[in-house]
């Protein structure tokens, strides 16, 4: 945004039942003060920060007891997340929040690569606009959507299949880069490991541990698989 003297109304503008004073920049402040003290400006950020963190429905309580913080904390994003994170209903959250494209993408690399660090993002960004996230192209300022119904659909859901797949097998293409790529051996993420026993297998479902148990043999398999699990897509163990 670019403020333009020259072209600015310095007209007293009336908002709200209040008058700002015609002053140029100042007005914007005074605009955004105004907003920030409204009651609805708190349930509404309140709101969508625990949408974010905790899932679609989050506490209604809970709102009412961030958005209390807020006006009195004068807008202060820091103390109106203590209130969430220091909340019963926070805890109890922490293993239905629905991932979205970005999270899919971001935490299936990160667990996958870790120990190999990826030098080409763009086949990690293809990913996200083929699912619907794509990089800054939101139009609207609202940002995406965080509701489970809008990327838990049956064609969503099998483009995160094949997208975690493709993560899963240690494609060359993660560490090429540039006009002339040097060769690079692809290597599959080893993810069967202590690591695996003891931070993440405790989190899965005896259905999903049989599915794992079947496809040892397979890493490529066995690794899409756990990426491709309910557990994984809900969030029930974070990366």
């Amino acid at each position: 945004m670019q403020f333009s003297p020259k072209d600015h109304d310095y007209k007293n503008k009336k908002i709200m039942g209040s008058t700002i004073k015609g002053t140029g920049w100042d007005e914007i402040d005074a605009l955004a003060t105004m907003l920030a003290g409204q009651p609805a400006t708190a349930t509404h950020i309140s709101t969508k920060l625990a949408q974010f963190f905790m899932g679609d429905k989050p506490d209604a309580s809970l709102i009412k007891e961030m958005s209390e913080r807020f006006l009195t904390s004068e807008g202060d994003i820091e103390q109106t997340l203590e209130v969430l994170f220091n909340s019963q209903a926070f805890l109890s959250s922490l293993e239905r929040k629905f991932r979205t494209p970005m999270e899919v993408v971001v935490s299936t690399a990160r667990l996958a690569y870790e120990d190999n660090k990826v030098q080409n993002y763009v086949p990690l960004a293809s990913f996200l606009g083929n699912l619907g996230q794509g990089l800054y192209q939101r139009v609207t300022p609202d940002g995406y959507p965080m509701e489970k119904s809008m990327w838990d659909g049956s064609s969503q859901l099998f483009k995160r299949f094949e997208v975690v797949r493709f993560l899963s097998s240690g494609s060359p293409r993660f560490f090429q880069y540039g006009s002339k790529p040097v060769k690079v051996k692809a290597a599959v993420p080893e993810l069967n490991n202590e690591f695996f026993d003891q931070n993440i297998k405790p989190h899965l479902s005896q259905t999903t541990q049989a599915v794992l148990k079947k496809t040892e043999k397979n890493p490529v398999l066995w690794n899409a698989m756990l990426f491709s699990s309910p557990e994984w897509m809900n969030r029930e163990f974070t990366q």
